[in-house]
C-alpha cells in the first residue's frame, strides 16, 4: 500500500511505500473502521534513523504532517489526533490518526434551547458543524423529516453532529475523495435510514453473496448470555402523562402477539419472553412478571407506546453475545473472486457446534461488520468485530431434520 504524505495545506510532499527502496517503509500499523463512528484510525510506525544516520525523509515527518491512500478500493484522509497523536524517539516516529476534520473532533458548539421542529439539514448549518470545511452532503434518506432537538451543554461538533444523525434514526459515513496525486479533493458526508428489522437501509450491503462457515472461514463462535432484561413495563409521559385509555398491540412476524398494553391497564407487557423466562420462586404463579418502569418527555400515549416496543425489541429477552473468530484474510482479500468484507455489510454465519433456538445442532445466524481491524505489516490480527446477531430457521425440511438428527445420534458414543 502506497501512503502519501501530506503537508498541513493536505499537498502531497512524499511517499510511504514498503516495496521502494529509498522511499520510508512502515509497520506496526493497525487501521480500523468503525461503522457507528462513521470514520477510521490508522496507527503506523516508520524508521526515523537508520545505523545511527537520520534519513534525510525524515524532515517530512513532524507534527503539521497528514496522510492519505486507499486500501480495498476505499479511499482515506487521516489527521494525526488525540494525546499521543505523535510520539517521536530518537530511531522511531509513530502517528495515531482519525480520519476526521480536526474542527469537527475539537471545535465545540454551545447548548441550544429550543422549541421549534426542523430538519436535520437545517439543524447542521445551524451549528455550522460542516460549513468551514471540504465536507458536503452527498445522501440524504432522512431529509423530510423533522425532530424538535435541544441540547443543555455544550459538545464537540463531532458528538453534536452523531446525536443529531441518531435523533433522526439515521446513520451515517464519511466518504473520502482524493485526486490522482493523492491530495484531499473532498469529503462526502452520506447520511441514510437506520437498517431495519428486515435488513433495509443502513451503511452496507446484505452480502448473500458470501457465507462464513466454522471450519472453513471462521475458527470460532464465543455465545454469551446476558439474562439482564424485562417483560412489563409502565410508561409515564411528560408532566404526568398516562396512556391508561389507550390499547396497543404488536404482533411479530410469525403473526404472533409479542408485546400489549390493553385498555384501563397502566401496564405494557411482553407476553412472550414470560412464557419463556418466568420469574422464579413466586408465591402467586401469576405474576410471572419482571417489571421496569420508565419516566419519558413523550407527550402522547402513541409516543410512549413505540417508545416501549424499541425498548422490549432490545430488553425483553436475554440479550446474546457472539464473538466469531474469522480468518485474517476476510478482511484484506476477495472471497471467491468477490469483494472482501466492507463496514455495515450483513453477511451469514455457520456453525454446527452450537443449537439453535428449536434445540436443533446447527446454527445459522446473520450479523453486521461494524468494525473491521486490518493490518500489512501483521495480517495475523486482522479482525472483524460482528453485531446485530439475527438467528434463522434452518430451511431444512422436518423430514431432513430428522435424518440429520437419526445419523448425529448413531454417530454418538
Amino acid at each position: 500500500m502506497i501512503i502519501n504524505v501530506l503537508n498541513k495545506d493536505l499537498v502531497p510532499v512524499t511517499f510511504i511505500d514498503n516495496d521502494i527502496p529509498g522511499l520510508p517503509s512502515y509497520y506496526k500499523d493497525t487501521l480500523i473502521d468503525y461503522l457507528s463512528l462513521g470514520t477510521a484510525s490508522f496507527e503506523f510506525t516508520i524508521l526515523k534513523s537508520k545505523n545511527n544516520i537520520i534519513q534525510d525523509y525524515s524532515r517530512f515527518f513532524n507534527d503539521e504532517t497528514c496522510f492519505s491512500f486507499e486500501k480495498n478500493g476505499k479511499q482515506y484522509a487521516v489527521f494525526p489526533a488525540g494525546s499521543d497523536g505523535f510520539y517521536e524517539t530518537d530511531t522511531e516516529i509513530t502517528y495515531k490518526c482519525l480520519s476526521l476534520d480536526r474542527e469537527l473532533s475539537l471545535e465545540y458548539v454551545d447548548k441550544f434551547d429550543n422549541s421549534s421542529t426542523h430538519t436535520l439539514q437545517w439543524y447542521i448549518d445551524y451549528f455550522e458543524l460542516i460549513s468551514n470545511n471540504q465536507i458536503e452532503i452527498g445522501r440524504n434518506d432522512v431529509a423530510d423529516y423533522t425532530r424538535v432537538i435541544k441540547y443543555d451543554s455544550q459538545d464537540t461538533k463531532l458528538n453534536r453532529l452523531l446525536s443529531l444523525i441518531n435523533n433522526f434514526d439515521a446513520e451515517f459515513e464519511f466518504i473520502t475523495k482524493l485526486t490522482n496525486n493523492g491530495a484531499v479533493d473532498k469529503i462526502i458526508l452520506n447520511i441514510v435510514k437506520k437498517r431495519d428489522d428486515s435488513g433495509k437501509g443502513g451503511i452496507g450491503a446484505i452480502r448473500d453473496d458470501v457465507e462464513l462457515v466454522y471450519g472453513k472461514n471462521v475458527k470460532g463462535i464465543e455465545r454469551t448470555y446476558n439474562f439482564e432484561f424485562f417483560n412489563a413495563s409502565k410508561v409515564i409521559g411528560k408532566d404526568g402523562t398516562n396512556w391508561n385509555s389507550s390499547e396497543f398491540s404488536y404482533i411479530n412476524s410469525d403473526g404472533v402477539e409479542e408485546f400489549y398494553k390493553r385498555k384501563n391497564d397502566d401496564t405494557a407487557f411482553a407476553p412472550l419472553s414470560a412464557q419463556k423466562y418466568p420469574a422464579h420462586l413466586r408465591k402467586d404463579s401469576s405474576d410471572i412478571w419482571l417489571r421496569k418502569n420508565f419516566e419519558t418527555e413523550y407527550t402522547t400515549p402513541a409516543q410512549m407506546w413505540g417508545y416501549i416496543v424499541q425498548q422490549f425489541k432490545s430488553y425483553a429477552y436475554p440479550q446474546i453475545t457472539y464473538k466469531i473468530k474469522t480468518n485474517s484474510n476476510l478482511v484484506s482479500q476477495a472471497l471467491d473472486g468477490k469483494l472482501p468484507i466492507q463496514i455495515g455489510d450483513t453477511v451469514t454465519i455457520e456453525d454446527d457446534n452450537f443449537s439453535n433456538e428449536q434445540g436443533d445442532f446447527g446454527l445459522i445466524l446473520r450479523a453486521r461488520a461494524t468494525e473491521i481491524k486490518s493490518s500489512d505489516s501483521n495480517p495475523e490480527t486482522n479482525e472483524i468485530t460482528f453485531e446485530n446477531f439475527v438467528e434463522l430457521q434452518n430451511d431444512l425440511s422436518d423430514d431432513l431434520m430428522t435424518q440429520v438428527n437419526q445419523l448425529v445420534d448413531a454417530a454418538t458414543p
